[in-house]
């Protein structure tokens, strides 16, 4: 029997500070290092959101942009949670048999929206155990950009 071990290792704002103040001799407080690093990463993907501009990491660590995919499968489409709550309050038949009510992104034509952190050309070894999770505020701001009628946005199509 095969075993899998996950190890949590997210780094947040905390460490990098830490790591800052530990190895630069200039320092500034946590509050303006703060708001330095949460405005730079507001252009960044602000910049991939708005633009469709991609984002090349540094030291050879890949690149990030949005991507779109149009979903093949009936059971890849990603479930409307609030309207399968609503639906299961309603109706109790339906949440014995865990129905679900579906996302049909009738209004994106079908496609759903990720930002893709790309490892193809990137130079470091055991690429696969690294993800990348973007905070709530950046997937929103992406859906609403995505679902807005007047925005003329075209997203790089992936496979």
């Amino acid at each position: 029997m095969q075993t899998t071990i996950k190890h949590k290792s997210d780094y947040k704002s905390d460490e990098f500070y830490r790591f800052y103040k530990n190895n630069y001799s200039e320092v500034v407080d946590k509050k303006l290092y703060s708001d330095i690093t949460r405005d730079f990463f507001n252009i960044i993907f602000d910049r991939m959101i708005f633009n469709n501009q991609t984002f090349q990491l540094p030291y050879e660590m890949g690149e990030m942009f949005i991507g779109k995919k149009k979903q093949k499968s009936f059971e890849a489409l990603p479930i409307n949670w609030k309207e399968t709550k609503e639906l299961w309050d309603k109706d109790p038949v339906a949440k014995e048999n865990k129905v679900l009510v579906k996302h049909f992104n009738r209004h994106t034509d079908g496609y759903i929206f990720r930002f893709i952190w790309s490892k193809l050309n990137a130079k470091f070894i055991k690429k696969s155990f690294y993800r990348f999770r973007p905070i709530r505020a950046h997937a929103r701001k992406m859906s609403a950009a995505a679902q807005d009628p007047k925005s003329k946005i075209d997203f790089f199509e992936i496979r």
